[in-house]
């Protein structure tokens, strides 16, 4: 399954379903610290422990369309970032996974970062992500990859976006 956006291409979700938000780098943390997170309260423990000193380490965000325009990510300024808000993330790389809430423990045990941008031919290594993906229904997961400045949306790389 690829689910891919590089160049502004709308990815395809489920509708009603909670996603997590993420940078994919962000992932391996999670991936680290697995041993010390409780799975009944496995969201809340990855903010308070693993996340601890980062304000808005990923969005928590339910569907309600299908399609996901990456025009819905819009850039915050330091001063319009507000913690309570589940809807804000920031990232590093500009390299965003979204995520059914409950794929979110065996694809963070299957994750490697290194691995997904690792390719000589592509901005991504595709065959990894369709490896790790397989067992995902449709709509379950997608990877959006800032297509960069003067895109034409704001989703331009590093930085703090609240999904609109």
């Amino acid at each position: 399954m690829k689910n891919i956006s590089t160049e502004n291409e709308p990815i395809e979700l489920r509708i009603g379903v909670k996603y997590i938000v993420i940078d994919g780098l962000y992932i391996n943390d999670i991936k680290e610290e697995l041993e010390n997170l409780r799975v009944d309260h496995l969201i809340g423990d990855i903010r308070e422990k693993v996340f601890q000193y980062t304000k808005t380490p990923f969005a928590e965000y339910t569907a309600h369309n299908k399609v996901f325009e990456i025009s819905q990510l819009k850039k915050l300024g330091y001063q319009d970032v507000h913690t309570a808000d589940k809807s804000v993330f920031s990232t590093d790389t500009g390299l965003v996974v979204f995520l059914n809430e409950n794929r979110l423990l065996p694809f963070v045990k299957e994750f490697d970062y290194e691995s997904l941008v690792e390719s000589l031919d592509d901005l991504i290594n595709i065959s990894y992500w369709e490896s790790i993906t397989v067992d995902c229904n449709e709509g379950d997961i997608a990877l959006v990859l800032s297509p960069g400045i003067d895109s034409g949306v704001e989703f331009e790389g590093s930085g703090t976006y609240k999904i609109s």
